[in-house]
């Protein structure tokens, strides 16, 4: 995302999208992806404890 802008895939405004994310990820990677897939693919989770701790 950082070599493209948002005028290069058509669309206009300054923040990306799910929409415009995954209209580039069809450009570049030539990959069919939903709105909903791009935002839970590209997200970077925090990770759950492996264990509760004792103390709590």
């Amino acid at each position: 995302m950082l070599d493209y802008a948002l005028a290069d895939i058509g669309h206009t405004g300054v923040l990306w999208t799910r929409a415009s994310v995954r209209v580039l990820i069809e450009l570049v990677c030539g990959v069919s992806k939903t709105e909903q897939g791009v935002g839970t693919s590209h997200v970077a989770a925090p990770a759950r404890p492996a264990r509760r701790s004792y103390r709590q």
